[in-house]
């Protein structure tokens, strides 16, 4: 080596060292292809319920519960991958991120309780279960009896019932256990 170029640890002591930038988080980052069919199921959910309960379809109805659900499953699901990346990565995201996603959630639940009571009941519960799974303080997904409780269960049960709220029938037991059995394999 010669005197004239400066070895590798003289340039990096020369070099100031700065912090890493956050990551600018794309789409396909933050709602990764695999998370499309889930989000899509989400209607295909509500319009089960709604059915089997003998629901009729109106736009303000039904058709509002489907998109509003799917844009908070969307949301969720940003958040689920947002926390992924901060914590298990150890990467360093855009401040602000969480607050916007918290903001969504609580501005899409707000809207289903305009909608219906219960359609706003459906959404809450759905936030906060999906909350409490992904959250850094909490973490449920860390353990598999809450992805089988959560995302094989609660989750399906609340995306039923999101449309049945909008039915005149009570949706027999057994066929929610059904349903809920066939969930189990998503999970």
């Amino acid at each position: 080596m010669s005197s004239t170029t400066p070895s590798l640890a003289q340039e990096s002591k020369a070099q100031p060292q700065t912090a890493q930038a956050p990551l600018p988080l794309g789409w396909r980052e933050v709602v990764p292809i695999h998370r499309l069919p889930v989000i899509t199921k989400t209607p295909v959910m509500i319009i089960a319920g709604a059915y089997l309960s003998h629901a009729e379809f109106h736009v303000n109805t039904v058709i509002a519960t489907m998109v509003l659900a799917s844009a908070l499953w969307t949301v969720l699901y940003y958040y689920n991958e947002l926390t992924d990346i901060k914590l298990e990565k150890q990467a360093e995201v855009q401040s602000g991120l969480d607050t916007l996603c918290l903001t969504l959630m609580a501005l899409l639940v707000a809207m289903g309780f305009a909608v219906r009571i219960g359609v706003g009941v459906c959404l809450l519960g759905m936030a906060v279960s999906q909350w409490v799974y992904c959250s850094p303080t909490l973490r449920l997904k860390r353990y598999w009896q809450a992805n089988i409780l959560l995302s094989g269960t609660i989750n399906p049960i609340l995306r039923f019932a999101a449309g049945a709220v909008w039915g005149t029938t009570e949706i027999p037991w057994l066929l929610l256990g059904m349903y809920v059995l066939l969930n189990f394999g998503a999970s």
